[in-house]
């Protein structure tokens, strides 16, 4: 589909975007917080950068208010010539204080309580490895519960699968209302003569609050930095499977034997009854009776052969 937006089912509350080094996921997200900023009317959407400089996030002027907090430049409070008169909407975390209460402070201090926020990190996966898995755990749930006075519409999480262990990604997973992942795209579309050939495939798994689950198969291209969706998948007719004609192919080799089962063979085998299967009469019940072994019963002192 020409110029295919981001599904708005991307505003779950959580959506984790999970890529690789060689499907980067940083176009998509900046393509989903793009979308926020101009689908959101009058929010102040947080953007927390662990992993790029503040210039790699541009956006055009929106009604919404942007507030960046570079968690980047200098995550320890080490560079003290760090200029801090920048723009009134950026924040430098310096270190001097823990991640989750700054956080939580800014969020209460600049946000109104009345009005829902939307929360985004470029690499879940840094934050994971500076805070470590308890503590991060913990951040997300502060957030995603919001009991300090701000109400969290979305929280978006890049998480770069190659740079955390498996049980580390399923609990994210768990967690994570929308699950977005980069793959390659289908061999089939690899070789095709289209001019817009898929760069890749996301996988987008969706729990919604009635705990139905969907699911969406999409291929995207990005061309100058911009990420666009071509196709839905999801809708694309099935491949019919064939049966193959496994009697021809023995005839073929020169076989003596049959493989294949006549219908009167099958109708035979269907009508087998099979042991240990229950067949729906309860008035059969049978009373299995063990004899015990006259080895049990000893009325002899079993310390008699012992000298005490």
């Amino acid at each position: 589909r020409e110029n295919m937006q981001v599904p708005a089912s991307f505003d779950s509350p959580f959506v984790l975007v999970v890529d690789n080094e060689k499907y980067n996921g940083l176009a998509l997200f900046h393509s989903i917080l793009e979308r926020a900023l101009a689908s959101i009317k009058n929010k102040k959407i947080f953007l927390i950068t662990t992993d790029n400089p503040l210039h790699a996030f541009s956006f055009p002027k929106t009604e919404n208010q942007l507030i960046k907090i570079d968690y980047f430049s200098d995550p320890l409070g080490w560079n003290k010539d760090l200029s801090s008169n920048l723009d009134k909407d950026i924040l430098i975390f310096r270190g001097d204080q823990p991640l989750v209460e700054f956080l939580d402070f800014n969020l209460r201090e600049l946000s109104n309580p009345k009005e829902e926020i939307f929360v985004a990190f470029d690499s879940l996966s840094s934050i994971l490895t500076r805070l470590g898995d308890q503590k991060t755990s913990m951040l997300l749930h502060k957030l995603l519960h919001c009991p300090n006075g701000y109400k969290l519409k979305t929280l978006l999480c890049l998480l770069h699968e190659d740079a955390v262990d498996l049980r580390q990604q399923k609990s994210f997973e768990y967690m994570a209302t929308a699950i977005i992942k980069l793959t390659h795209p289908p061999f089939s579309l690899q070789e095709s003569s289209s001019v817009e050939k898929p760069h890749g495939t996301i996988d987008i798994l969706h729990k919604r609050s009635s705990s139905k689950v969907t699911r969406n198969i999409l291929t995207y291209r990005v061309e100058s930095g911009k990420f666009k969706l071509l196709s839905d998948l999801t809708t694309q007719p099935t491949t019919k499977i064939v049966k193959e004609d496994t009697q021809g192919q023995i005839k073929a080799i020169g076989a003596t034997f049959n493989l294949d089962l006549s219908e009167e063979e099958q109708r035979a085998r269907e009508n087998v009854v099979l042991p240990y299967v229950h067949q729906g009469n309860e008035s059969n019940k049978g009373v299995i009776y063990m004899q015990p072994d006259d080895d049990d019963f000893d009325d002899e002192d079993p310390d008699d052969d012992l000298d005490i």
